[in-house]
């Protein structure tokens, strides 16, 4: 996010101690549950791998950004749906 930030020239930028606790915090709070992306993988359902996943990450790399485990990620969910067919 601050990448993004910084490339349009804002002036303001995310706190990431401040916002990492809180998310987890959040999440805590909402008692058991899946993602979709789980629910999906799970149910040998077609993921959306490029709008959640590819999408992201191609914005991350044209800002300079290293993503180096969204790439293992991607990889791995598209090897899994070659095989599952």
């Amino acid at each position: 996010g601050n990448a993004d930030l910084k490339s349009r020239n804002c002036k303001e930028f995310l706190d990431m101690d401040e916002i990492v606790p809180r998310m987890f915090g959040l999440t805590d709070t909402m008692g058991p549950y899946k993602p979709s992306t789980m629910l999906d993988l799970v149910n040998n359902k077609p993921m959306e791998v490029e709008y959640i996943f590819s999408n992201p990450l191609d914005r991350a790399e044209a800002l300079g950004v290293d993503c180096p485990h969204m790439v293992t990620v991607i990889s791995q969910i598209r090897g899994l749906q070659r095989i599952r067919g």
